[in-house]
């Protein structure tokens, strides 16, 4: 389990600096603002440490019990 830990923080410091990137290319390529980079990088690394934990997933419901009908007599 400490392994899997280590992984996830490793990914997202990692995806950080990925989204920070990627966020000062896009804004040099449109003309944006480059100060936006680290949160971007923030939200980006944020996203991948909650998402393997499936926190963002919806529940799936619960299959209908099936209707028993009984016969008249």
């Amino acid at each position: 389990m400490r392994g899997m830990k280590t992984k996830r923080l490793l990914a997202a410091v990692l995806w950080f600096f990925t989204g920070w990137y990627a966020w000062n290319f896009l804004a040099d390529a449109v003309g944006l603002s480059g100060a936006l980079g680290p949160i971007a990088g923030i939200v980006l690394a944020l996203a991948i440490t909650w998402l393997p934990a499936q926190r963002w997933a919806v529940p799936a419901s619960p299959a209908p019990a099936p209707v028993l009908v009984q016969p008249e007599s």
